[in-house]
């Protein structure tokens, strides 16, 4: 194989390998975001849960019961 061509061999996996790192990068990334938006989703529905969970405490109580103000 010629010079030039063993050059351009390499070149062309080069290219590739640093195709791959992008690759991976954007993955690594794309994969950070999503697990935020599931523990934003997680945070909310706990949230929502919790206030369901009081209005529910709230309703079972007598009129004049509960908290003072």
């Amino acid at each position: 194989m010629t010079r030039s061509k063993s050059n351009s061999k390499q070149q062309i996996n080069d290219t590739i390998y640093q195709i791959n790192i992008n690759e991976a990068i954007k993955t690594a990334n794309f994969s950070r975001k999503k697990s935020k938006i599931y523990i934003a989703l997680l945070w909310v529905m706990f949230d929502v849960s919790d206030i369901q969970g009081r209005i529910g405490a709230a309703q079972a109580l007598k009129p004049g019961e509960g908290e003072s103000s």
